[in-house]
């Protein structure tokens, strides 16, 4: 499993490259992982289960979502 997060609201993404949580800015209008802290649930559950983790830019995500 492949986890996808916005580029303009990394601290998910950012916390799980560095095994610790994170804050980071939340500027992304994508909804989903769009946080500006990280939190450790979330974050261990992800460890568990993601083999990577990809940043995207709001346009490369809103271009890929179905009307």
């Amino acid at each position: 499993m492949i986890g996808v997060q916005s580029a303009q609201a990394p601290s998910a993404y950012e916390s799980w490259r560095a095994g610790t949580s994170v804050d980071r800015p939340n500027q992304t209008t994508i909804e989903g992982l769009s946080t500006g802290r990280a939190f450790d649930l979330p974050q261990r559950m992800m460890r568990a289960g993601l083999h990577d983790f990809l940043l995207l830019d709001d346009a490369e995500i809103r271009s890929a979502q179905r009307s």
